[in-house]
């Protein structure tokens, strides 16, 4: 698994350097998505709210099954170390390092709120940390990680209890959500290119860091 560590290592250092040296990349992208009449006119379409509801309550869902099923299996003297990892995936990532730490103290404002697109805040390169947000901020989104872990966690799941066609289904439908919820966070003005393209891989990297650790180190190979 070190291969795939350091590959995702990588990559989430060449996505940093482009937007790092290309920051104007966040603009135009958010650009796309905006016009002066209607601002950001992906918000005006009901079914994409029903959509970015339904990301966040199965990503709730599956963390409390990581519980459960970590519980059951304890209990019952079984394997509970996949049910284990997925906790750890969630705990770590859209909690942790991105809701705790990253969104609340980076300062960075949301699309919508700097000047580009109609707001009184400043665009800031997503590796600035500043004052132009108190809470809750845009650096890095948060559905994009709890997408993330829906992707890895269910994926981990059906590798370790399910056949071939079950895992082929999951992944490609866990797959679809979390293109739709980063292209959604985007074009609702609700985060920059860079917040959820780095949410992402910051929720893989902590994956790969975590199955690395002695005790879950075996089932890998």
């Amino acid at each position: 698994m070190w291969k795939w560590l350091i590959c995702s290592a990588a990559l989430t250092g060449l996505v940093a350097g482009m937007f790092g040296i290309f920051p104007k990349l966040d603009q135009e992208t958010s650009a796309f998505f905006y016009n002066q009449s209607n601002g950001f006119y992906l918000g005006k379409v009901s079914v994409l709210s029903a959509f970015r509801e339904l990301v966040w309550n199965v990503s709730i869902l599956l963390f409390i099954f990581c519980i459960a099923g970590f519980l059951f299996l304890r209990l019952r003297g079984g394997n509970s170390k996949y049910f284990e990892i997925g906790i750890l995936v969630y705990l770590l990532g859209p909690v942790l390092l991105v809701n705790v730490i990253l969104k609340e103290f980076w300062g960075r404002a949301r699309p919508s709120q700097i000047t580009d697109f109609g707001g009184e805040k400043m665009f800031t390169p997503f590796y600035e940390i500043t004052n132009q947000c108190a809470s809750n901020c845009s650096f890095v989104s948060g559905e994009a990680s709890g997408a993330t872990a829906i992707l890895i966690v269910a994926a981990l799941l059906t590798w370790a209890y399910c056949g071939a066609r079950v895992q082929i289904v999951t992944v490609g439908l866990s797959t679809i959500v979390l293109i739709g919820s980063g292209v959604l966070r985007v074009g609702l003005g609700g985060h920059f290119a860079s917040d959820v393209l780095l949410s992402i891989l910051f929720t893989v990297l902590i994956f790969f860091i975590v199955i690395r650790h002695h005790r879950y180190r075996q089932i890998f190979m």
